[in-house]
């Protein structure tokens, strides 16, 4: 008997119809595409157990100049700092708190114009108070905080019990982060959501420009506010706006940093929304992805957009989380969604393969590994987890959480019934790990027929399997703890007539 192919491309496609996510990947969570083998995403375990005043939405880590480990942690009320893995309160004891969640506005004239029933209130996406947000960033050994709802920059100084106001330094700002000149960068400075300012070099409290300092600032030609910035590698500064997004390049005295408009109509939807990866940056706008990749900005072509568009909630849009997971070559994001006021929901991007999945992970807030040996990540209960360690979920199974599902794989045109007898997959590690279900259909209209579940023999990986359809969609299920990869899927069938 004949040996066919369900050949299915890497990558999770969502878009328009059920059907024309034909012979595609159409859903699933908790797995990822190494080359063009699947496998699922690492486990996690136990980093620490903290009880947090709020909600964290920021995460830094990084080493002091006697390469001891630190962590830093922002909620919406307060500043952890780990050193040995014990929390402390840094927080400075008037920092003002935040809004824990964002509140939609209501009333005549939310929303958009023409949407909704007349002399009916409205809701509109602009929030009355975005959920508070921190950005972190490192002068030298030291940690540099803002948080949204405060304003004031802040200095951390490895083991200080409080964390200080940078003297001198604009207030009622968005953002700080720290050039690769040695320069403290405060966005939306002195609360003008268009002003970037800069202290002299080597000096975070020198802020007045002078003839003999390299302090300065620089207001953006635009209609939108200020929202965040990252570093890249080579120097450049890219900070966004609610509309665009602006480059800010060192050129020495006596102008110091020069400031481009690079890319219109891509804003950044929340201050955590972006990602520096080397000399390249990620970002979620309104609708959409977009990349920079160091010499211009592009929309970055979603496969999964319909999935994460259609099931995203706006209104807490500022909770929204990107971070880089290196090892896999991934973009995360991590978003609240539709029914959801807190992040439950990922977007991935795999910028080697450039291929997009999706998948059920709540996570807040997230480190790469670097500092330490792998990924941590913050649960909204404020539970701290190192991510990628084993297979379980802090212990638990993920049996159940962890599948991938196939839209209908057609045979020919669709107008032959193909029965299945066999189904040999490629498959390594643990063949007992997977269980396989098909479901047939004679039209992509007709009643469904579910046929399985199949178990993989563990000496062989093959399954003997039976299914009858003109259509055939794959699921595989994680039904134990165990290591997978899962590759070309060959089946042994029969094609019938079309009738």
């Amino acid at each position: 008997m004949p040996l066919a192919a369900l050949d299915i491309p890497p990558g999770f496609y969502r878009k328009g119809t059920d059907y024309q996510s034909r012979g595609r990947w159409y859903d699933g969570s908790l797995v990822r595409w190494v080359g063009d083998l699947i496998r699922p995403i690492g486990g996690w375990t136990l980093g620490a157990s903290i009880t947090l005043d709020g909600i964290a939405r920021a995460i830094l880590v990084w080493r002091d100049n006697s390469a001891i480990r630190y962590i830093a942690i922002g909620t919406n009320t307060s500043l952890y700092v780990s050193e040995g893995g014990s929390y402390s309160d840094v927080a400075p004891v008037d920092l003002t708190a935040g809004s824990e969640t964002a509140t939609p506005s209501e009333g005549f004239g939310s929303g958009q114009y023409g949407m909704g029933d007349y002399n009916v209130a409205g809701v509109g996406t602009s929030a009355v108070s975005a959920a508070a947000t921190w950005s972190f960033d490192n002068w030298g050994e030291n940690l540099i905080a803002v948080l949204t709802s405060d304003g004031r920059i802040l200095e951390y100084e490895p083991g200080d019990t409080v964390a200080a106001v940078v003297v001198n330094a604009p207030v009622n700002c968005v953002a700080a982060l720290v050039s690769n000149e040695r320069h403290l960068f405060a966005l939306g400075a002195s609360g003008n959501k268009r002003l970037v300012a800069w202290s002299s070099q080597e000096d975070n409290t020198d802020w007045t420009p002078t003839g003999t300092n390299t302090a300065g600032d620089l207001e953006l030609e635009t209609n939108g506010n200020i929202i965040t910035g990252r570093k890249l590698t080579s120097g450049r500064i890219l900070v966004w706006t609610s509309i665009d997004v602006h480059a800010f390049d060192y050129l020495g005295t006596p102008f110091i940093y020069s400031r481009n408009r690079i890319g219109e109509n891509c804003g950044i939807l929340g201050p955590n929304a972006a990602v520096a990866v080397s000399d390249r940056a990620f970002w979620m706008g309104e609708g959409k992805f977009w990349m920079y990749d160091g010499g211009v900005v592009n929309e970055m072509p979603c496969d999964i957009s319909d999935k994460v568009w259609n099931d995203i909630n706006l209104y807490q849009r500022a909770k929204i989380f990107a971070g880089h997971n290196s090892e896999f070559n991934e973009v995360w994001w991590f978003y609240p969604s539709a029914a959801s006021d807190e992040n439950d929901s990922y977007a991935v991007f795999n910028y080697q393969s450039r291929v997009w999945y999706f998948g059920v992970l709540a996570r807040t807030c997230w480190a790469d590994k670097g500092v330490y040996p792998n990924p941590l990540a913050v649960h909204p209960d404020g539970t701290v987890y190192e991510q990628e360690t084993g297979l379980t979920a802090n212990g638990s199974t993920r049996v159940g959480d962890v599948f991938i599902q196939g839209g209908a794989v057609e045979i020919g045109d669709g107008d032959r019934v193909a029965y299945i007898n066999l189904i040999m997959p490629d498959i390594r590690g643990n063949p007992s790990a997977l269980e396989l279900t098909f479901t047939a259909q004679m039209t992509p209209q007709g009643d469904e027929q579910e046929y399985g579940p199949f178990t993989l023999n563990p000496t062989n990986g093959y399954a003997e399997a039976r299914a009858a359809g003109r259509t055939l969609s794959p699921r595989w299920d994680q039904v134990a703890d165990l290591d997978w990869s899962l590759g070309r899927q060959r089946v042994d069938m029969v094609l019938g007539g079309r009738s």
